[in-house]
């Protein structure tokens, strides 16, 4: 999850802050995301189409999906308050317009996946830093 909240940092920065001020963090909703396919949470359609993308390019699609779902609703959710946005976030409205996600939103969300290594070994880093600092 620390690859997806660079990312979101990175492509999000206004609700990136504004999901920090309200004490959302990626844990509470990428987990049901990535685990169900955001099955759980996207209508089936919708859906069926996030894993169309998954089987044709791997785990790198589930953040773009992530991504461009959170760009396409961004200016909703930044008048969200905590509770509604974890309602949201678990629940996508099921008139989610398909197209425009995929074609406006998740098409746009460009980053290769050298990129995507590279946060990677940023964040695992960092997290080793952590870790020996603890133990000290």
């Amino acid at each position: 999850l620390g690859v997806y909240d660079s990312l979101l940092n990175e492509r999000l920065p206004k609700l990136s802050r504004h999901f920090k001020v309200e004490g959302v963090h990626p844990d509470m909703y990428m987990i049901d995301w990535l685990m169900t396919l955001y099955s759980r949470s996207m209508p089936m359609n919708v859906a069926a189409r996030v894993w169309d993308l998954y089987l044709c390019e791997g785990e790198l699609s589930l953040f773009r999906v992530a991504i461009g779902l959170l760009k396409m609703h961004e200016r909703t959710l930044l008048h969200m308050e905590f509770g509604d946005m974890m309602k949201f976030l678990h629940n996508i409205p099921s008139d989610l317009d398909e197209e425009e996600l995929f074609t406006a939103h998740v098409a746009k969300v460009e980053f290769s996946k050298k990129r995507f290594r590279a946060i990677q070994a940023k964040v695992a880093t960092a997290a080793e830093i952590e870790a020996g600092t603890r133990g000290n």
